[in-house]
């Protein structure tokens, strides 16, 4: 009788290639010289250099040569690629944002949203250098100032609020900033009366004890100059 023998082997199975990821192509050296200059540039100056700067600032003679490599340094998508990876961006002439700067303006301001900057700026795929260049950019850079001004203007209302809770909680430091605020009273007054009365009460017992008239004419006059001294640095 013929035995039937299976052998349980494992199946073999087959492997998939892992799609390989293309390395963008390294800079040239002449491509790192424009990169570095007009990084250096921008940082210094806010602006990104044009390429007939660039061209004078390597070649004072402006050879068809240089301006050749400067155009296609430009012209290349690996050179624009790290340019953007230093967050340097030309800057139009126009006060109008991208939607993406906008939207990031009002995620900075959300005081609701307590993710950190750098959370807010990875939700909208954008980098710390590119950040730190539309900081430089006056557009971006009046916009999101005039918003902030306009969000802390809004908010006496809720400073006030908060300051009357804390009062109503029984806070001394709360009272003594309510008190100061609306004029009923002033630590700095409260110091100076003290110190003026003290003055006073030492010279009634100076008078008491002293009979020269010449002694106590030069007393007078030295407390006289220091309260002049002491009211002009006030």
């Amino acid at each position: 009788m013929a035995l039937d023998l299976k052998l349980n082997l494992p199946e073999k199975t087959e492997q998939k290639s892992q799609p390989v990821e293309k390395k963008e192509p390294s800079l040239t050296d002449s491509e790192l010289s424009i990169l570095a200059y007009v990084e250096q540039v921008y940082w210094e100056t806010g602006r990104i250099p044009t390429q007939q700067m660039i061209i004078e600032c390597l070649d004072p003679l402006c050879s068809p040569a240089t301006k050749s490599k400067v155009s296609k340094a430009f012209a290349k998508p690996r050179f624009q690629s790290a340019l953007e990876k230093r967050g340097l961006e030309y800057q139009a002439d126009t006060k109008l944002l991208t939607p993406t700067q906008l939207l990031l303006v009002n995620m900075l301001l959300n005081v609701e949203d307590k993710k950190s900057l750098r959370q807010k700026l990875e939700m909208l795929n954008i980098n710390m250098a590119k950040y730190q260049s539309w900081l430089r950019d006056p557009a971006f850079h009046s916009y999101l100032t005039m918003r902030t001004e306009q969000l802390f203007e809004n908010s006496d209302h809720d400073a006030y609020k908060s300051l009357i809770q804390a009062v109503m909680r029984g806070d001394v430091q709360a009272m003594k900033l309510f008190f100061e605020m609306r004029g009923i009273w002033s630590p700095k007054l409260d110091i100076n009366i003290n110190i003026e009365s003290i003055i006073y009460r030492v010279v009634e017992i100076v008078g008491k004890h002293v009979k020269d008239p010449t002694i106590l004419t030069q007393i007078a006059d030295e407390v006289e100059q220091l309260e002049l001294k002491s009211g002009a640095k006030a």
